[in-house]
This record gives structure tokens, sequence and C-alpha cells, in this order.
């Protein structure tokens, strides 16, 4: 594939490495996966961030640290090149990994 997609799925998803493992195999060199999702709100309003939290918790969304750390190791590696952007405060992140 050109371009793989992820939208706010892999906060939710319990195999979220097997999901980067495969869309990684899928993608030609040169390459670009996108992943928005939903990031640690650290620059949002206290208040707001804690009720945001609580809110997400009830479906089960959570902020998972380690996709952004396994993606920031995939950029070490060498095998991708990784960027990220805050979305609004670090509501969310935007990465943008293209596979060498």
């Amino acid at each position: 594939f050109d371009t793989i997609f992820f939208s706010y799925c892999l906060s939710m998803v319990p195999t979220w490495p097997g999901a980067i493992d495969a869309a990684l195999a899928n993608l030609r060199t040169g390459g670009q996966m996108l992943i928005v999702d939903f990031w640690d709100q650290a620059d949002l309003p206290r208040a707001f961030a804690a009720g945001l939290k609580s809110w997400l918790a009830m479906f089960h969304v959570h902020y998972r640290p380690e996709v952004h750390d396994a993606l920031v190791e995939l950029g070490r590696s060498g095998r991708a090149e990784v960027r990220f952007e805050s979305v609004a405060r670090r509501y969310a992140y935007i990465a943008s990994v293209r596979k060498f």
C-alpha cells in the first residue's frame, strides 16, 4: 500500500503492536503510515483534561504512551522516518511514519 491510516483506534486496540507490524509489512518502501490518536492532554487546562480522561475511560479509551514509545523506537531503528505533530494542545497527535 502507498498509505495506511489509523484514526483514533490504536488507543482502543489491545493488540496494537500487531496492527503496526502488519501495516509496516504491507506498506511499500517510501509509503506512509498516518496515525491520529489521543495524546496525554498535558497542555490542556487540568480540570478539562481530567474530565476528558474520565469520559474517555467510560469507553475503555486511554492514551497509550507505549504506542508513542514504539513509534519513536521505530524511527531510531532506521526502519522509518517518524514525525509527531500535536493537535489542540496535546489533545491528540498525528504521527507520520515513512517506511525506508
